[in-house]
């Protein structure tokens, strides 16, 4: 291992921290109160990466501190990703993402609808590791990076980017993607809250009933009234599907709530985290089973899009939902 990725094994991040924080007040009473070896922190205002003694050290951290309440708010740790994750290359790349496809799409299907634009060595769908269903995103190499560059330009267009009632959400992406566990979120778009929802608390323990969730948030207006949908982190793949196909449909206070899969390349907690307004930038991607009824550059094919953080309708960026639609660009 290199030593800066062992550098970065050793990092944190610490996210949902109330506005008025201080560094000081982050190593006093989150570190240095639980006796943890540390060497620096990095901390945005909203956001804080801590760099540990060690990697059993991180560790601690984040199953310790993940979860507390922080000068009363409930503050989110885990192990920060490696910088790749956080920040996907798709330079001069042949492969494409594409999100907010419905669940019934075939790979013949998909093929047929990515085909025109050049030629393509491989196609498949992503599907769920415990169901086997479609997430409602795929992958598409090309031969050639100016087919996949030529793929998502049409689908900005207007008229070429509805399929199925679904907003298209195309991107292009570095290989890395789609290897292993990387070309699986564990991160959930939940929409269809009640109105005026904003208890995080009472979301994440409903999500809890299914695995450990290390982030959830309720995506904001500029004012901070509640959009309508959420963002929930889990620790794994496997818990992030058993929570989509176990709660889907949940009634929280007399609604049903929707679940879709957020298509991969960010997590919740980084997207929340690094920017200082979220909720005006794109996800990318989109859900992979509801369409969007939002403006352009939602969240998932399922409902409202989130700012622009992950993969999305004009420019998706990385990150977004797999089956519903893109959020818009800053």
């Amino acid at each position: 291992m290199s030593s800066k990725n062992m550098a970065n094994n050793r990092k944190v991040l610490i996210s949902n921290l109330p506005q008025d924080t201080t560094s000081n007040e982050i190593i006093q009473e989150l570190f240095e109160s639980q006796n943890f070896k540390y060497s620096n922190i990095n901390f945005d205002g909203s956001s804080a990466i801590v760099t540990l003694a060690n990697i059993n050290e991180a560790k601690r951290a984040a199953k310790l501190i993940n979860g507390q309440l922080f000068k009363g708010t409930r503050i989110f740790v885990s192990e920060a990703p490696p910088p790749q994750t956080l920040t996907p290359s798709s330079s001069g790349s042949p492969l494409v993402l594409v999100g907010n496809l419905s669940f019934d799409f075939t790979e013949g299907q998909f093929k047929d609808l990515m085909s025109p634009h050049g030629e393509i060595k491989n196609v498949f769908l992503v599907r769920g590791k415990i169901s086997k269903k479609s997430k409602g995103y795929g992958f598409v190499e090309y031969k050639h990076k100016e087919s996949a560059n030529k793929a998502k330009e049409h689908f900005i267009k207007t008229d070429a980017k509805f399929v199925d009632g679904r907003i298209i959400r195309v991107q292009t992406v570095s290989p890395s993607l789609t290897v292993g566990e990387a070309k699986h979120s564990r991160t959930l778009f939940v929409d269809k809250l009640p109105k005026l929802f904003e208890d995080e608390e009472q979301l994440t323990n409903v999500f809890s009933s299914t695995g450990t969730v290390t982030f959830c948030k309720v995506a904001r207006t500029k004012q901070g009234q509640p959009r309508g949908y959420a963002l929930i982190d889990y620790s794994t793949v496997l818990e992030a599907e058993r929570a989509q196909e176990q709660l889907d449909g949940t009634q929280i206070d007399d609604t049903n709530i929707r679940i879709s899969f957020c298509t991969p390349g960010k997590t919740a907690q980084e997207i929340f985290g690094k920017f200082d307004d979220p909720n005006h930038r794109q996800l990318g991607g989109g859900l992979g089973r509801g369409q969007a009824s939002v403006r352009p550059g939602m969240v998932g094919p399922r409902g409202p899009r989130i700012p622009n953080l992950m993969s999305g309708n004009g420019s998706p960026v990385m990150g977004g939902l797999g089956g519903r639609p893109g959020l818009p660009q800053p």
